[in-house]
């Protein structure tokens, strides 16, 4: 017999909004995940996200056989703005071509060519990290040592972005991101209404 997922209480109507903080969702999400295992679910304002936190659920999930992709919440949000194949519907047949060129170069044999772009990688930033004489912003590195491991095994271009200022692709990605987190935890209305300036 199945056991329901567990989730905090909330309030009604409006669910778990005082649960998660919109400026600060990771945290919140790990203290639920504390909380109440490693898969869970919210309620906010009528939308009910799952949330699952180990690799073991996470290599479940990914069994294609078993489970669809699944577009909702924040992936939604970033769709009104990309339209790009990582938020595509599994339906629809950007997704399947996309899913054709890109699966081959994340099966085991692909990743195991490319261990020595993301060795090398992940070498520039430890040693940026024992050259550091003031405090590291781990998250920072961390998204660009993302970024220069992507450019360097999907695209064969190294682009020593650990250093110096901080590429824009990755400002504009943490400003999407940010938006596309909060925007479903706000009055549908308020979408509506153009912004004041």
């Amino acid at each position: 017999m199945a056991l329901p997922i567990p989730q905090p209480p909330g309030i009604p109507l409006l669910g778990v909004i005082f649960d998660v903080d919109p400026s600060n969702t990771w945290v919140s999400l790990k203290r639920l995940a504390d909380k109440y295992g490693p898969i869970f679910k919210i309620k906010a304002l009528g939308t009910q996200i799952v949330f699952i936190g180990s690799a073991a659920l996470l290599e479940e999930i990914c069994d294609e056989t078993r489970f669809r992709k699944c577009v909702t919440g924040p992936i939604v949000e970033i769709r009104a703005a990309t339209h790009d194949v990582f938020t595509a519907y599994d339906s629809e047949p950007s997704w399947g071509i996309a899913h054709s060129i890109m699966a081959p170069l994340l099966t085991a044999s692909s990743v195991e060519a490319t261990f020595t772009e993301m060795r090398d990688a992940a070498a520039e930033l430890v040693s940026k990290w024992a050259r550091a004489d003031s405090p590291i912003d781990v998250i920072g590195d961390l998204k660009r040592s993302n970024l220069e491991a992507v450019m360097r095994c999907l695209f064969d271009q190294p682009l020593s972005c650990l250093e110096g200022p901080v590429p824009p692709v990755i400002t504009a990605m943490d400003g999407a991101t940010n938006e596309a987190m909060k925007r479903p935890t706000r009055p549908r209305l308020q979408h509506r209404t153009p912004p004041l300036r």
